[in-house]
């Protein structure tokens, strides 16, 4: 790591401290070439994770497309701006993100992640979690819409 100050490889780490549940690292850190602090957050990368597509593709997981996903049903919500809906993405990208580290899994299938976010969604706005269905399964029947928006609102 280099100082973001002087750009000298000689740091040191001052305090250190579990955040946000145990998922992050807070550290503080010091230049000893200019003795500047700064902090730093790490967080673990689950980019490892390969994701089985609906066709058999494998692919790698990407936070970027489950966020971009889950914002973009929560924008649809009155009385959520933008602002606010990334955040709440952002909340609930922790909590996928969380459960998929503790299956201790290397592949899952993007239709778990589906139903996962469906789950951690229809508890708090099932309303967003319909939106999200929607929008994943463009091409089920309507029979199958209804089911689900049903199953959805039951929770």
């Amino acid at each position: 790591m280099f100082c973001p100050f002087c750009h000298s490889q000689q740091i040191i780490v001052t305090n250190s401290r579990p955040t946000n549940k145990d998922t992050q690292i807070w550290r503080r850190r010091k230049c000893l070439n200019c003795n500047e602090v700064f902090t730093t957050r790490e967080k673990i990368d689950i980019s490892y994770v390969v994701v089985i597509k609906k066709d058999g593709r494998r692919v790698q997981y990407s936070q970027s497309k489950l966020y971009s996903s889950i914002f973009y049903a929560l924008v649809g919500r009155k009385h959520i701006d933008k602002g606010d809906a990334g955040l709440i993405a952002g909340d609930f990208i922790q909590k996928i993100e969380e459960n998929i580290v503790s299956q201790k899994i290397k592949e899952i299938k993007s239709i778990n992640i589906s139903q996962l976010v469906i789950k951690l969604l229809s508890k708090q706005y099932p309303d967003v979690a319909i939106r999200y269905y929607a929008y994943c399964n463009r091409y089920s029947s309507a029979n199958e819409y209804l089911k689900k928006i049903k199953s959805i609102l039951k929770k």
